[in-house]
């Protein structure tokens, strides 16, 4: 169990959780639930936004690449980008 999940479980009206996949399938409703429990505003422009990332493979030039949106169609897309060892990494903690 990671730190957390005992987090959550002895203080849950301080812990939020939120999944990647409902980030980009539902983006609006997971940020506004985000924000509510930290307390802050919702507004639009939290939707809009630039996203620059540089990726770094070992023996290749690095690569960046601006995301400009959300886009739900791409939520699946970590589970095929990952080595099978990241994804059950992620999977096994994610529980």
């Amino acid at each position: 169990m990671t730190i957390g999940h005992k987090l959550a479980q002895s203080a849950p009206n301080k812990v939020t959780t939120i999944s990647y996949e409902n980030l980009m399938t539902y983006p609006e409703q997971t940020l506004r639930h985000l924000l509510t429990g930290l307390d802050l505003p919702y507004e639009v422009g939290v939707l809009n936004f630039q996203l620059r990332i540089t990726d770094f493979v070992p023996g290749e030039s690095p690569k960046t690449v601006t995301h400009h949106k959300i886009l739900p169609s791409r939520a699946p897309a970590w589970n095929t980008r990952l080595t099978d060892l990241d994804v059950a990494v992620i999977e096994k903690v994610s529980k």
